[in-house]
């Protein structure tokens, strides 16, 4: 009986954990909706029609062209930059243009001289967290 119970208690968490996480895609999908719709017509030809490129001696990873859109937060040490690029990589978007957060460390942001509207080479690497390519 124990058992039947402790199912259910895990059924109720796992159904509210789906939820949230239901929720909170959801709200990501309608903001990078609204985000898409801010671009110009130049800004999404240049995202859709930038090809991928291959990267060597890593088979399954490859750069893709994208533009900054955001920097929410910018530290002694690190700025975060919110970038929009057209999907072929991942599965679950694949052919809109959809957004990622990525850090860069300050010195090379402040080397690079980077601001919303730049176009960066994004390195898509799998389960690995992508990285600005300079």
């Amino acid at each position: 009986m124990d058992y039947i119970l402790y199912l259910l208690v895990a059924g109720v968490v796992c159904g509210v954990f789906g939820g949230v996480i239901y929720v909170l895609a959801k709200k990501d999908s309608a903001k990078d909706e609204e985000r898409v719709k801010n671009l110009t017509k130049e800004q999404v030809e240049t995202l859709t029609n930038t090809p991928y490129q291959a990267v060597d001696g890593l088979p399954n990873a490859v750069l893709v062209h994208g533009l900054i859109l955001e920097i929410p937060k910018v530290t002694n040490s690190k700025a975060e930059l919110v970038i929009m690029y057209y999907n072929e990589y991942y599965p679950n978007f694949r052919g809109q243009i959809v957004h990622m957060d990525v850090n860069v460390k300050m010195k090379e942001f402040t080397e690079h001289n980077l601001k919303v509207g730049d176009y960066v080479k994004v390195l898509l690497n799998e389960d690995k967290s992508p990285k600005v390519k300079f």
